[in-house]
């Protein structure tokens, strides 16, 4: 056993001893531990981070940013697109057909139709139900496109349109609606609603009446028979009576009216083949 120097106080204390008696410090030495002190051991290196780590970072920010800046940019042609497809439905709806003309007639622009419609309008056609190209009219006025149209069960109206797609001529039988850029006259100069036809046919009957011998027994033609025509200035109107005679035979009678439109008043009143008004 020697003594040694306590590295705290510098008191002698045995080299066997764990701690100084003196001051308490806790002795280390070789041959009590046997282990080598941690602080004597080499402390490792540590390792440096190379370029290699510090560009992989650079290069991965940049392609994250590429990325979102792609992503974003794509939102807005996206939003752009949207819209061209907003204008471009505004515009299809914008052009769509909507006059009467247009959507009967191909290649009529709504501004066409629009005035075909105005000029329909005034020759009392505003309530056709269809129009249709009929080649078979292409040739009767040079360079003019033929169509029919149809209003109620009147299917005998012709429209005829120039190479510019404006009206030339209307006409309805051989009367002229629309020509040389007027109007010449109305359906209704030329055509009677059944209402007016059946207000007619009334007055008509009664008037037979009065001349029949046997009124009481007088059986006129069904209202489909009847014939009914007229002009700017006189209606036509042509029918049929059954009834007995003197003899109490039944007999049947034709019978024509001619009515002055202005006036109300009947012209002419062929019965039988035999005129009584005149």
């Amino acid at each position: 056993m020697s003594l040694i120097n306590c590295p705290e106080c510098n008191h002698e204390v045995s080299d066997q001893a764990a701690t100084c008696p003196n001051c308490g410090y806790i002795l280390k030495t070789e041959k009590t531990t046997n282990v080598t002190s941690v602080a004597s051991l080499p402390a490792k290196k540590k390792k440096k981070l190379g370029c290699l780590f510090y560009c992989s970072i650079i290069i991965l920010i940049l392609m994250t940013i590429t990325i979102v800046g792609a992503v974003l940019g794509n939102d807005t042609p996206s939003s752009n697109n949207n819209t061209n497809y907003g204008n471009q439905n505004a515009a299809l709806s914008t052009n769509a057909p909507t006059s009467f003309a247009a959507k009967n007639i191909n290649g009529l622009s709504n501004k066409q139709g629009e005035k075909i419609d105005k000029i329909l309008s005034q020759c009392g056609l505003k309530d056709a139900s269809s129009i249709t190209a009929e080649s078979s009219l292409d040739s009767r006025y040079k360079g003019k496109k033929g169509y029919i149209l149809v209003i109620g069960n009147i299917k005998n109206v012709f429209v005829f349109l120039d190479k510019k797609q404006n009206v030339y001529k209307i006409t309805y039988k051989n009367h002229t609606l629309y020509g040389k850029g007027k109007v010449k006259s109305t359906l209704n100069d030329y055509c009677m609603t059944a209402e007016e036809q059946d207000t007619v046919r009334i007055s008509c009957e009664e008037k037979i009446k009065e001349i029949l011998t046997s009124p009481s027994t007088a059986e006129f033609a069904d209202r489909n028979e009847w014939a009914f025509s007229k002009n700017k200035h006189t209606l036509l109107v042509q029918g049929y009576v059954d009834s007995q005679n003197d003899f109490g035979a039944m007999i049947r009678s034709d019978f024509q009216f001619e009515i002055d439109r202005k006036t109300n008043k009947i012209k002419s009143l062929i019965f039988d083949g035999k005129e009584l008004i005149s």
